[in-house]
């Protein structure tokens, strides 16, 4: 009788801490670009591949707990790596503007069309005095086909505190970033081509 106890209470304690912890992904959710078909341009829009350093080349989503410490999240990953949703995101961002004739991954067969390179600098959730944010930060160059020359480019820096728990909140934080951080690309584009 005592060991058939032994064994049924051996079961349970491995049936209760046996289990794997849940793998979840997330996706982004950036909403259309403001609407800026009254200074479209008329011309198209390539949007390069984006690059990055190889730790954003992978789906896990990656925090900061100290200034030197970096982690990878096993259970909490994107649905395909930050560098192809942020390419993505961003063909869907600029096509919803109305800026540009087309938006496209590929390049056009015309040569005046306008080129967008992105470098993803850095993506992650950093965790300081209980505080929990996204910092996303972008180089970004626009470039004039025809004219074979850069029009603008710069690094954008966007954070954006984490208001929800858990991977629902970073998503929403990381889209929020994204978003502020394409709008702010679009009016830089704007400004350099005189039409604001």
């Amino acid at each position: 009788m005592i060991k058939k106890a032994i064994i049924i209470s051996i079961v349970a304690l491995f049936w209760a801490c046996g289990h794997m912890p849940q793998i979840r992904y997330y996706r982004l959710q950036v909403p259309p670009g403001k609407d800026g078909s009254e200074k479209s341009t008329g011309q198209p829009l390539y949007i390069m591949p984006v690059q990055s350093a190889p730790i954003y080349q992978q789906e896990k989503m990656i925090y900061q707990l100290s200034p030197y410490e970096i982690r990878f999240d096993h259970y909490r990953r994107w649905v395909e790596p930050p560098v192809k949703l942020l390419r993505r995101k961003a063909l869907e961002y600029f096509r919803s503007t109305g800026v540009f004739s087309m938006t496209t991954d590929r390049p056009p067969l015309d040569d005046d069309f306008w080129v967008l390179e992105i470098d993803l600098m850095d993506l992650k959730e950093v965790v300081d005095d209980q505080n929990r944010s996204v910092v996303f930060h972008l180089r970004a160059r626009f470039a004039s086909q025809a004219e074979q020359q850069h029009i603008w480019q710069g690094m954008i820096e966007k954070r954006q505190k984490i208001q929800k728990p858990g991977g629902d909140g970073t998503a929403h934080a990381t889209s929020l970033a994204i978003e502020n951080a394409f709008d702010e690309l679009l009016d830089h584009f704007l400004q350099s081509i005189g039409t604001r």
